[in-house]
């Protein structure tokens, strides 16, 4: 099979994984598999190895996960609450689009010694019981040539074709864009990589052999062509 055709398979079950993963390491071989398909597209995936380098990473996300609990009223938390509280969905709901309340952990949270997760709950006990688990055994940084219009979409495209090639693995990803939003972050991250370029996205990735569904719009929504009856 091609590595196009098994990518296109991977599109119904590629979903952000926000669960236990499974134990046990990447198959042999992904992670560099990723990489070069993160290069193929004008970016960079610099895996951060354990020990100090991801501690520094650690203390970093918890900084700013301390200095976000502290002005839960400034400006930019106030906007993501707003955004998040749009984008869930209940249980019940039938909407085609957003976060189901099966995607994500009622409440998030973090383990000592791990990155802080997003939450998507918000206080609702909306989302799943968190089950813990074993830590991701890859964690790595989605790093831009540049912080242009340019460099985000090439960004973008490694990210898509990163995302199903690990799905054709039965290999999934934990997301956060969040904390990089903040100038400050980004360059602490970028300093504790030793990388050049601009940090886009964090990913924990691992195994999951199961998924469930989540709602997708029409194409036609989306690309604004209706067909006519």
């Amino acid at each position: 099979m091609s590595d196009e055709r098994a990518m296109l398979q991977a599109v119904p079950r590629r979903h952000t994984h926000r669960d236990a993963f499974e134990p046990g390491p990447l198959p042999g071989g992904l992670l560099a598999w990723l990489q070069d398909d993160a290069i193929a597209e004008g970016s960079t995936l610099a895996a951060v190895g354990g020990g100090p380098a991801y501690e520094r990473l650690t203390a970093i996300l918890a900084a700013w996960s301390r200095w976000r609990d502290l002005y839960p009223a400034s400006p930019a938390e106030i906007r993501t609450r707003a955004e998040t509280l749009r984008w869930t969905r209940a249980a019940n709901s039938e909407a085609r689009d957003g976060v189901p309340a099966h995607a994500f952990p009622a409440p998030a949270g973090s383990a000592a010694g791990r990155l802080p997760q997003r939450d998507f709950d918000l206080g609702r006990r909306w989302g799943f019981p968190p089950s813990g688990g074993p830590p991701a055994p890859v964690t790595a940084v989605l790093v831009a040539e540049g912080d242009d219009e340019l460099s985000w979409l090439r960004a973008g495209q490694a990210l898509q074709r990163i995302l199903l090639r690990a799905a054709s693995h039965w290999v999934f990803a934990r997301l956060q864009t969040q904390p990089l939003q903040s100038a400050s972050v980004r360059a602490q991250i970028r300093s504790n990589l030793r990388a050049t370029g601009s940090p886009q996205l964090l990913l924990e990735l691992g195994l999951a052999r199961t998924t469930h569904p989540t709602g997708r719009r029409l194409a036609e929504e989306l690309t604004g062509r209706q067909e006519s009856r």
